[in-house]
C-alpha cells in the first residue's frame, strides 16, 4: 500500500497496487498486455504511478517485441558487450547513428531492418567483414583494434574458428542469446541457421527469457 495524491478525491490517500489485463495497439498490432495501476482505497480511481510513469510503455513494448520476434534491449546489450564495444563504435560499425543505438538499448522499438543486423552481427565472421572494410577505408587504428577484439571472441585471431572448444562455447552463448536451441549437425552452423531465421519462414521464439526479460508483475520495484 502506498500513499499518495489521488487526482480524483484531490487528497493524499492510500492506494493499493492492481493488475489489469488490457488491449493496446502497438504499430498497427493488437496486444492484450498486462499493466500495472495504483488503485485509490477510497473512491476506486486508478492511476498510474507517478515514480514510474514509463513501466506499462515499457510492458507494452516488450510484448510486441515478443511477438514479432525482435530482439530486446538487454539482447541487444549483451551482443555489443560481447565484442567489447562502445554504443558509438558499435553504431558506426553496423552503420546507424549513436543517437539511433541508444534509443535502441534504452528501450524504443527497433526498425525490423535493424533488428536483421543486430542478430547478423552475433557471427563474429560476419561482424570481421564489416569492421576490415572500415580499416581498408580508413586506416584507424580503431577499426583494427575492433578486429582483434572480434578475433579473441571467436577463438582465433588469424581464421575465427581454429580453436574449436572456444567455438563451440560460442556457439553455445550466442544460441541461448538469440533464443533457440543449438541442436544442429557437425555441418550446420549457427550462421547457416541464422539466415533461415531472417528468411521470415522459420522464426522461433524462444519461450523462456528470463535471463534478460522479467515478467510483468516482476518489473515492479514496489511491493504491497
Amino acid at each position: 500500500m502506498k500513499k499518495i495524491f489521488c487526482i480524483n478525491c484531490y487528497e493524499e490517500s492510500k492506494h493499493d497496487e492492481k493488475f489489469v489485463a488490457e488491449i493496446v495497439n502497438v504499430r498497427g498490432l493488437d496486444l492484450e498486455v498486462e499493466h500495472r495501476y495504483l488503485e485509490c482505497t477510497i473512491c476506486g480511481e486508478l492511476m498510474e504511478d507517478p515514480s514510474n510513469l514509463d513501466y506499462n510503455y515499457i510492458i507494452d513494448f516488450k510484448e510486441y517485441r515478443r511477438v514479432k520476434g525482435l530482439l530486446q534491449p538487454e539482447e541487444i546489450k549483451m551482443i555489443r558487450e560481447m565484442y567489447n564495444m562502445s554504443q558509438r563504435d558499435f553504431a558506426d560499425v553496423l552503420g546507424m547513428s549513436h543517437a539511433t543505438l541508444c534509443r535502441y538499448e534504452g528501450g524504443a522499438l527497433q526498425t525490423e531492418h535493424h533488428n536483421s543486423t543486430f542478430i547478423l552481427a552475433t557471427t563474429p565472421n560476419a561482424l570481421h567483414k564489416l569492421v576490415y572494410m572500415k580499416f581498408q577505408a580508413t586506416g584507424n587504428e580503431k577499426y583494427e583494434n575492433m578486429l582483434e577484439n572480434i578475433a579473441r571472441v571467436a577463438g582465433d585471431i588469424h581464421n575465427l574458428s581454429s580453436n574449436k572448444s572456444d567455438h563451440l562455447e560460442l556457439e553455445r552463448m550466442r544460441g541461448e542469446l538469440l533464443g533457440y536451441t543449438n541442436k544442429f549437425s557437425k555441418t550446420q552452423s549457427i550462421g547457416t541457421h541464422v539466415t533461415k531465421l531472417l528468411s521470415g519462414k522459420h522464426i522461433k521464439i524462444h519461450e523462456d527469457r528470463r535471463k534478460v526479460m522479467s515478467n510483468f508483475k516482476g518489473e515492479s520495484g514496489w511491493k504491497v
